[in-house]
C-alpha cells in the first residue's frame, strides 16, 4: 500500500468534498465545536470552485487508486496560502 500524489482535476471534487466534510466533521465533534461545513454538498461546492480557479493548485493523495486526501494552495499572491487540507478519517494516522 503506497500513497501516491497527483494533481487534482475537476472530476475529483465529489470525492474530495466528501472527505473534507467528514474530516472536518470528525474534528469538530471531537472538540464539541460547530461544523465548518453544514453538508457534503457545501464542501464539494467549495472545492469545485477552487478546482475551477486558475489561482489555486491542488493535489490529491491516492491509496490503490482511491482518493484519501487533498490539499490546496492559493497562488494568487506572492505568498501562497495552504488549505484546505484533509485526510479521510478512515486512514488518518494509519501507517503505510
Amino acid at each position: 500500500m503506497a500513497i501516491s500524489i497527483r494533481p487534482a482535476v475537476a472530476a475529483d471534487a465529489a470525492a474530495c468534498g466528501a472527505i473534507l466534510y467528514r474530516a472536518f466533521q470528525a474534528l469538530a465533534e471531537s472538540h464539541n465545536f460547530p461544523p465548518d461545513f453544514p453538508s457534503i454538498d457545501v464542501a464539494t461546492g467549495l472545492l469545485s470552485m477552487l478546482l475551477a480557479s486558475p489561482g489555486f493548485y491542488a493535489v490529491v493523495a491516492e491509496d490503490e487508486g482511491r482518493i484519501v486526501g487533498s490539499n490546496f494552495a492559493d497562488q494568487r499572491s506572492q505568498i501562497a496560502g495552504i488549505g484546505p487540507i484533509s485526510v479521510d478519517p478512515m486512514v488518518q494516522n494509519r501507517l503505510f
